[in-house]
């Protein structure tokens, strides 16, 4: 039997939501963690390219002209807070979009971090994640 492509992308859905699922059934504390996946399946000459989280699949490519030189290419766009298209879209589903300075009252409530994804690398190593609607942010003081 030969899947369709809606069969496969529906696969992958179904495995991301069940992986999901089963991280929230441990006993591990998960509070301050993230999720990112990324999964790649080749067939037929076709590639299905499925992330979750700010992971980023890429692919070498040989460079026209010179077969020995080859350039990376992104299979993927990172999910990532830095993204207002990003932000908007978790905010829109009841997230919260904080650093942890922010919820621990250290740091103003902003969403200006000052970085374009790709260009610059987040130094302070407090980068904006997605929160769950009822986090209680703490004030100073």
């Amino acid at each position: 039997m030969e899947l369709s492509d809606e069969d496969i992308m529906a696969a992958h859905k179904d495995a991301f939501i069940h992986t999901n699922k089963e991280c929230h059934a441990t006993s591990f504390d998960s509070e301050l963690s993230g999720t990112t996946a990324i999964t790649v399946m080749v067939r037929n000459c076709l590639l299905y390219v499925n992330n979750v989280g700010d992971s980023r699949a890429v692919i070498a490519v040989k460079q026209t002209g010179d077969s020995s030189k080859v350039k990376a290419e992104h299979l993927s766009i990172d999910q990532t807070p830095f993204r207002k298209d990003e932000r908007e879209r978790v905010k829109l589903c009841g997230a919260k979009v904080m650093t942890i300075d922010q919820i621990e009252g250290a740091e103003p409530i902003h969403e200006n971090w000052g970085l374009n994804l790709g260009e610059e690398v987040d130094e302070s190593g407090d980068p904006p994640r997605v929160w769950e609607a009822n986090l209680q942010v703490r004030r100073k003081g």
